[in-house]
C-alpha cells in the first residue's frame, strides 16, 4: 500500500482518547547520511528506513549502517561478504531499520563502507504521533 505524504489519520489509543498521526513518506536519499535532523520538537515518532547495499563479489567487503538518536545507537545492520574470484557480480541487499524517536531528539544515519561497497537510502516512512 502506498501512503501519500503528510496524510493525517485518527486512531484510537483505547478508552475515550484519540491520537492524530502524521505519516511522512521518505523518498530515495531523502535523509542524507551523516546529517542530523529532528522529526518533531513536540511529538514522538516511529521510523522505518530501507537501505540498499551493494558489495562486489570479486573483492568482497563490508557495509555497516547505524542509526543514532541524541548520539546513542538505536538500530543498525552489518553485511560482510568474502571475496570470490570465480564471480564478478554485485551482491545486492536491502536492509530495514526501525526505531522510536522521542520529541525534540536529533536523529543521525551513518554508514561505514569498505572500498567499492555502496549503500543508499532506498526510502522509508516516519510516523509522528500528535
Amino acid at each position: 500500500m502506498i501512503i501519500p505524504e503528510n496524510i493525517k489519520a485518527i486512531g484510537s489509543t483505547g478508552g475515550n482518547s484519540s491520537q492524530s498521526i502524521t505519516i511522512n513518506s521518505v523518498a530515495a536519499n531523502g535523509r542524507p547520511f551523516g546529517t542530523p535532523f529532528v522529526l518533531s520538537q513536540t511529538s514522538p515518532a516511529f521510523v522505518t528506513y530501507s537501505i540498499d547495499q551493494s558489495i562486489p563479489s570479486d573483492v568482497g567487503g563490508q557495509a555497516t549502517i547505524t542509526a543514532t538518536v541524541d548520539g546513542v545507537f538505536v538500530s543498525g545492520t552489518r553485511n560482510t561478504e568474502v571475496a570470490n574470484s570465480g564471480e564478478v557480480v554485485a551482491i545486492n541487499r536491502r536492509e530495514v531499520i526501525s526505531f522510536f524517536v522521542p520529541p525534540g531528539s536529533s536523529v543521525s544515519l551513518g554508514r561505514s563502507l569498505s572500498t567499492g561497497v555502496t549503500a543508499a537510502l532506498a526510502g522509508g516512512q516516519e510516523v509522528i504521533f500528535k
